[in-house]
């Protein structure tokens, strides 16, 4: 077995096509995993044994990463789970699906919001504006601005602020909603249709 990734809280090792992890939140993954993801998985003492993904989003098009990763959002959303990590890196395609991993930083909300220390923040690019303080107040809308940031620069090529004055009108309707800076203005994505525009 092969050690691809190691941190300070996480061990990933490769063998054939499967992939063991081991790490401090794995309880909190293991229960993700079971509600969410329609994939194979085994749990060992060691750690979780799951399959290792096709990880080029690229052989989708960009309609149906867009509309795949809302499904993910929607069922995050009906269980009140935060990724906090959501981002290319963390998909991949199992069975022609899009599917969602890595969990160790996700949060489960217990009130209307969270609230956590800044070393759990996401990372920089697709941190939302909530993500401001030592501490901050936040619920499942944040992964809407992190879906928003990352594909506009999927489609553009690049990061910006302003991603609306690159964006073709049919996607600029979709994504502009997303990166409004006050999460409580952000929809909820169970509100979003099943995108006729796209």
């Amino acid at each position: 077995m092969d050690l691809i990734y190691r941190n300070q809280t996480t061990s990933i090792y490769r063998s054939n096509n499967m992939v063991l992890k081991t790490s401090d939140h794995l309880n909190r993954e293991i229960e993700f995993i079971k509600l969410l993801n329609p994939f194979p998985y085994k749990i060992i003492p060691e750690g979780l044994i799951i399959p290792y993904f096709q990880t080029d989003l690229s052989i989708f098009s960009n309609e149906k990463i867009f509309r795949e990763s809302i499904e993910i959002l929607k069922v995050l959303e009906e269980h009140r789970i935060v990724h906090l990590d959501f981002k290319p890196d963390n998909l991949g395609i199992y069975n022609e699906k899009l599917v969602l991993f890595d969990f160790g930083n996700s949060f489960q909300l217990e009130t209307k919001f969270g609230f956590i220390e800044q070393s759990r923040y996401p990372p920089k690019a697709i941190r939302g504006p909530e993500f401001n303080g030592p501490k901050s107040r936040f619920d499942t809308r944040a992964d809407l601005w992190s879906l928003g940031r990352w594909f506009s620069r999927m489609l553009i090529g690049f990061w910006t602020e302003f991603p609306e004055d690159y964006l073709e009108p049919k996607w600029e309707k979709v994504i502009t909603p997303l990166l409004r800076p006050n999460f409580e203005e952000r929809p909820f994505v169970s509100s979003y249709s099943k995108f006729p525009e796209l």
